[in-house]
């Protein structure tokens, strides 16, 4: 209502509708979620009047969803955040009112400054920074360097991308459209926000209209399995136990698999001792037995002819077997019908599904394309889905990419595809570990815990990292250091922490809202000293700050590239698109600061601007022409054009971008299937480093008195093991599994407080309600409609809900649209809507996946609603 009113007032004015002033159409990108599509905004008299997809666009080619056509109802949205704002009233709680009063940018920097200022002069670690999307970690990660803080990414349940990049080395994953026939998706891409909502649809649609076969494998059916040949709905974190089945049924009984593949693609030929830790040569290189040799060689020699992928070897006095060797041995334990058992898919569906996987992907099979020949292995697992982040989910996830990878089906036509391997000037996005894998986030400069490689890391180690950590640093240096370890363990283990946290720094984001047991989030938060956050919404987590600096709206700023070419970018072009503002800050205000302004005047204010200068040109890559220089402060628009220049060279920038808004071309071929064409680091099949991280962080959990269960992940080849659900659910009766589904017309809980899609919202009967299968409902005696009572079996929780029955979803679940039951007074239309999930869930460490995600689910029991 506000853009129309705003129009209203300016015709009102004296102009005439008929002959504008200004009628220009301007090209930008969404952030309506992490997608990046490509937009068109059309502003008459420096109003925005409509938002349409950009054509131009290779992501979303003209179209555009729901909540980028909304961006216009956020953008003259009375409830933004549009001056800086101090808190008056010491209390701090959930509805309680900080009493806000409007200060200056120069007051509220000053307050910042001095408050930081003191707190690095103490002991820089006890500042916390959360983060929200990649545009803006740039500038967090460059000053928390600069002020030596914690920085974290507001992310909670990221476990499929975190795999992703562990597996693949990159965030984000696509399967062939144009080649693959069979297809098992494990989750719903295309149905909900982050995941390609406008063009995943349109080309999936293409692909089924060819003949692709789509399988569906998801606990609710979704919009993607309400269009698949079959939808099977599974138990909630069973995911791993169909995956290591159907591996058992392809590698032991039916016996597809792509053996050229796993021997030269793969680290299945490297040899492993009996303490499953490999066997190395003199320089600590992993030994390949090569058949046609008779003997073993460094993993990287190019004299290996015939890499063995099966049997046992006596190498140097010692026996020992490829690692592909000891992972068919291994899941021959996990059977079609224990699998039937835990997933509740029928047996015979298992061993059909596996086996049709392995005759799809057609092994030995090649294409022409662009004039040269490549393997086709045209069928694939795309494992995206939520229902695999709970506690064990890394391993789930894991051996569901094992699937594709025995297959062949890893970045070749017709298979699944990690984005943007290979740069837009040829270069291999990818950085092997010392052993030549795939790898990401290990501690250790070897992985190995043999006696060479121990003894080699002693001699270079730092004398500084030689000496006794703390039981805190232990721990965490055991995880990768995520926003979910560091409050569980501020939770479970305070009086483990070498220091105190004393300050929050957050930007765009409601961390408060959106992460696990929100009440114990809270309370922590509550007991730091000093609170500020960077916000365009007055959100959950604004209510507990001290001071609030207001942020444009993303299509009042400068971000380049928009697309995170880590993810979300299709793998057929390659594309450099410009954010770009399309209207101008809000009237009667100083109006909003960019992140790398905010940024850049706290450094200045603290003298650190040659150090966030330094860092921050690092971060978005600028070549040394183009180095920032040290003492100067920076805009947002300055460092965009920087960027620009530096990734597009002669003839490209700030103003010249800003005509077309993108820059694109088709990927050449060794660009879209690099491992058909080029020579990559091999994919992992074993996890030989995880041997090491475990055995040190169960002397760390020793240390600590903690859980003793939570190294027991940290093995080197994947099994199936239950979440805390389970037990509660096979133990308490009326208890249901509960999961959390994304609608494609909300992003998390950011869209909660726009007009157009609450109103989407109230005419979708299953936005609000709780869906719970018709027939568990029955038993029950409870009818569509009725008011209930859910009730957390991991933390006692009660909230108020009412049930949607359908036969879409499994009987023994209950689905929660993710993200509603807003409480701020800034969302006046979502607060007091919806259920939040999150209030149900666990904060504990006991909850922490190998992989630092908490894990969410949990256990509910289904009660009449008192007094209804």
């Amino acid at each position: 209502m506000a853009a129309a009113t705003k129009i209203e007032d300016f015709w009102k004015a004296g102009a005439n509708p008929s002959q504008p002033v200004e009628d220009v159409w301007i090209p930008s990108v969404c952030r309506g979620c992490q997608n990046t599509c490509g937009l068109l905004a059309h502003r008459v008299n420096g109003v925005l009047v409509r938002i349409q997809g950009n054509p131009d666009s290779p992501h979303n080619r003209g179209a555009l969803c729901s909540r980028g056509l909304g961006a216009i109802m956020q953008i003259y949205d009375p409830n933004r955040i549009k001056v800086p704002l101090l808190r008056t009233n010491p209390e701090k709680g959930k509805g309680v009112d900080p009493q806000w009063k409007q200060i200056s940018f120069d007051e509220a920097f000053q307050i910042i400054s001095e408050k930081l200022g003191k707190i690095r002069s103490e002991n820089p670690r006890e500042l916390m920074m959360v983060g929200g999307e990649a545009q803006n970690q740039a500038s967090m990660k460059a000053f928390q360097d600069s002020f030596g803080a914690h920085y974290f990414p507001a992310n909670f349940y990221g476990t499929v991308q975190n795999v992703m990049l562990m597996t693949t080395g990159r965030q984000h994953l696509e399967f062939d459209y144009d080649h693959c026939n069979y297809l098992i998706m494990f989750g719903n891409k295309g149905g909900g926000s982050n995941n390609d909502t406008t063009k995943a649809p349109s080309k999936m649609a293409d692909a089924r209209a060819r003949g692709m076969k789509l399988i569906v494998v998801d606990p609710i059916c979704s919009q993607s399995a309400s269009k698949a040949d079959e939808w099977l709905p599974i138990r909630p974190g069973t995911d791993g136990a169909l995956a290591l089945a159907m591996l058992n049924v392809l590698l032991n009984e039916v016996n597809i698999y792509d053996r050229e593949f796993i021997k030269v693609q793969t680290n299945g030929p490297y040899l492993v001792d009996g303490e499953g830790l490999y066997v190395r040569d003199d320089a600590l290189k992993p030994l390949i037995y090569d058949l046609s040799a008779g003997r073993a060689f460094p993993f990287d020699s190019p004299e290996i002819k015939d890499a063995a992928i099966e049997g046992s070897y006596n190498v140097n006095g010692m026996d020992c077997v490829p690692a592909f060797q000891l992972l068919k041995e291994h899941i021959s334990k996990h059977t079609v019908e224990k699998a039937s058992e835990i997933t509740t898919i029928p047996a015979k569906t298992i061993r059909r599904i596996a086996e049709e996987l392995g005759r799809a992907a057609q092994i030995g099979a090649t294409i022409e394309i662009n004039g040269k020949t490549l393997p086709l292995r045209p069928a694939c697992i795309f494992p995206y889905t939520r229902n695999m982040v709970h506690k064990h989910g890394v391993w789930s996830t894991i051996s569901l990419q094992l699937l594709n990878f025995v297959l062949g089906a890893s970045d070749v036509p017709g298979g699944i595809m990690a984005v943007n391997l290979v740069g837009p000037d040829g270069t291999i996005n990818l950085n092997p570990n010392p052993d030549g894998i795939v790898f990401r986030g290990a501690p250790l400069r070897f992985s190995s815990l043999s006696k060479k490689a121990t003894a080699k890391l002693q001699e270079e180690l730092p004398q500084s990292e030689a000496k006794q950590q703390t039981p805190f640093e232990a721990f965490k240096s055991s995880f990768p250091e995520t926003l979910p370890v560091f409050l569980s363990m501020m939770h479970s283990h305070p009086d483990s922490f070498p220091f105190k946290p004393k300050a929050l720094l957050a930007v765009t984001n409601n961390f408060v809202m959106q992460g696990i047991d929100s009440t114990s989030i809270i309370e922590l938060v509550k007991k730091l000293e000093f609170v500020a956050i960077l916000a365009d919404r007055n959100n959950e987590t604004v209510q507990f700050a001290d001071v609030v600096l207001p942020v444009p709206h993303y299509l009042e700023t400068y971000n380049f590239p928009a697309n995170v070419f880590s993810g979300w970018v299709t793998h057929d072009d390659v594309y450099y698109t410009l954010r770009q503002p399309v209207v101008g800050p809000p009237e009667g205000t100083e109006g909003p600061m960019h992140v790398v302004d905010v940024f850049g005047e706290i450094s200045h204010r603290l003298g650190l601007t040659r150090e966030f200068n330094r860092n921050l040109g690092a971060n978005v890559a600028l070549k040394d022409a183009y180095r920032l220089e040290p003492d100067k402060k920076y805009s947002a628009a300055e460092v965009t054009d920087l960027q620009i220049r530096s990734d597009l060279g002669a003839g490209y920038d700030l103003e010249s971008l800003k005509r077309t808004g993108l820059v694109s071309w088709p990927r050449p071929v060794e660009q879209k299937f690099p491992r058909a064409l080029l020579k990559l680091p091999r994919l992992p099949i074993y996890y030989e480093h995880f041997i090491g991280m475990g055995q040190k962080l169960r002397s760390s959990l020793e240390r600590l008195k903690a859980d003793p269960h939570l190294a027991d992940d940290f093995q080197a080849l994947p099994d199936w093991n239950p979440c805390p659900t389970f037990a509660k659910c096979s133990i308490e009766g009326n208890a249901f599994h509960v999961v959390s589904y994304k609608l494609p017309f909300h992003t998390n809980s950011s869209t909660q407080g726009n007009p157009w899609l609450m109103e989407i919202t109230e005419r979708n009967p299953y936005a609000l309600g709780i869906l719970m299968n018709r027939k568990s409902a029955m038993s029950l005696n409870i009818v569509d409609g009725q008011k209930i009572t859910l009730e957390s079996l991991s933390n006692g929780v009660k909230l108020d809900a009412v049930a949607k029955l359908s036969e879409r979803i499994h009987p023994e679940v209950l689905g929660i649209a993710a993200s509603f039951g807003h409480w701020s007074p800034g969302y006046p239309l979502g607060k007091g809507i919806g259920t939040s999930l999150n209030e149900l869930q666990s904060m504990g460490a006991e909850g922490l996946d190998i992989n630092g995600m908490l894990d969410p689910c949990v256990a509910v029991k289904v009660l009449p609603r008192e007094g209804a």
